[in-house]
C-alpha cells in the first residue's frame, strides 16, 4: 500500500479486533495507523464493549482528525496526527 492508496480501513479493523479478542492476555490494544478517510463508529463501540482500546495515528492532511480523534476517545485511546507521512 501507498500514501494517498485506497485503504480498506473497516476490513482490516475488524479483523485485527478478531484477531486481538482471541489472545488470552490481559490487556488489548489496536494501533491504526492510517492516510485515510472513514465514517464508521461501530469498530470503536465493539471495541469499547469488549475492553479493547484503540489509539489512531493519522498520517497525512487529508485524514479525516476528527473521526479518528473521537474513534480514540470512544475506544479509551489516544489520537495522533502526522501531516505529511515519514520518508516525504
Amino acid at each position: 500500500m501507498k500514501a494517498g492508496g485506497d485503504a480498506r480501513i473497516a476490513p482490516a479493523s475488524s479483523e485485527a479486533l478478531s484477531r486481538v479478542l482471541a489472545l488470552d492476555v490481559s490487556s488489548k490494544h489496536i494501533i491504526l495507523l492510517t492516510d485515510g478517510y472513514i465514517e464508521d463508529v461501530a469498530l470503536a463501540r465493539q471495541a469499547a464493549a469488549w475492553g479493547v482500546t484503540i489509539s489512531t495515528w493519522g498520517l497525512a492532511e487529508r485524514t479525516n482528525r476528527s473521526y479518528f480523534s473521537r474513534l480514540a476517545q470512544w475506544a479509551h485511546g489516544e489520537s495522533y496526527y502526522r501531516q505529511q507521512p515519514l520518508g516525504t
